[in-house]
């Protein structure tokens, strides 16, 4: 992802292509330190994917986007009816997508290391960690070996919402805090990397799902449209993006965000071939 630094100011601002407004954040993201040798993984001729928890979101409707002009890709706010479907608790971590590579249906990260640790993704210690460097077609194809798929931006949204109310964050209205997310707090950060998953429980939607903002930024399935959201005002069913478009859409946001940028209607942009050190993924079904 492109970035512009203004070392005088210590911003960071990042520039989401698609994106109508920049995330502009608190601190300098530097380059993560230099990687170490990757790991040589065994490749069995077959293995079983492992079980990760899914939540289930029933059928309904819920109202998706917002209303708040500076998030002008997320408007109009608009009701979305969906089928029932299921998806990961929690983004896929280091330890299974390890699983895929050994299986020889998935590749290595662009990157073995994280923001600030030079040894990640192949590190025990980081196993519970969410895998990250990972571009769309990678997430994509670990979901595919995972007998699953990844979630449209409507399903992510309603997953992260809920379906009784508009609210800004997934755990309601209540400001955001490092119980909540990893995130910039801008007196100093949660964590300054990406955490364990599953660990801010206070955090969590209405469906229990964890992690929809902050740590790290998620892969979704549809094309990227600024206007998609206008093309149903009056409310659609089960959307799947648009048909054909130059980058894909990713939702949520990550460790180094403050907290604005931690509204769950947030959109953005990347081009799929993109890996970067905060951008993660889960899958649905």
């Amino acid at each position: 992802m492109p970035a512009r630094f203004n070392l005088a100011l210590g911003l960071c601002v990042l520039a989401l292509s698609g994106r109508s407004s920049e995330v502009a954040e608190s601190s300098a993201h530097a380059a993560p330190a230099a990687a170490a040798p990757r790991s040589t993984l065994a490749r069995p001729a077959a293995a079983a994917p492992a079980v990760s928890e899914m939540v289930t979101v029933p059928a309904g409707s819920f109202m998706m986007g917002s209303t708040t002009s500076d998030l002008n890709d997320a408007l109009p706010l608009h009701q979305v009816t969906l089928s029932a479907y299921s998806i990961d608790a929690h983004t896929v971590t280091n330890g299974e997508f390890l699983e895929c590579e050994t299986a020889g249906a998935c590749t290595a990260p662009g990157s073995p290391s994280s923001f600030s640790r030079t040894t990640y993704h192949t590190d025990p210690k980081f196993a519970a960690f969410p895998v990250v460097y990972v571009s769309w077609t990678q997430a994509k194809a670990y979901c595919a070996w995972a007998g699953k798929r990844l979630p449209t931006e409507a399903e992510w949204e309603k997953a992260a919402r809920g379906s009784t109310d508009r609210r800004t964050y997934p755990w309601g209205e209540a400001a955001p805090t490092c119980a909540m997310a990893n995130f910039f707090p801008l007196t100093s950060y949660c964590v300054g990397d990406t955490d364990a998953v599953g660990t801010r429980p206070a955090g969590d939607s209405p469906y229990g799902v964890h992690d929809m903002v902050g740590n790290v930024m998620e892969w979704v399935a549809d094309w990227y449209d600024a206007a998609y959201y206008s093309k149903c005002p009056a409310g659609c069913t089960n959307p799947q993006g648009p048909a054909t478009g130059v980058q894909r859409g990713i939702r949520g946001s990550f460790w180094s965000m403050d907290a604005p940028h931690l509204r769950l209607a947030s959109r953005a942009s990347e081009n799929p071939a993109s890996q970067v050190d905060f951008f993660g993924f889960r899958c649905a079904k």
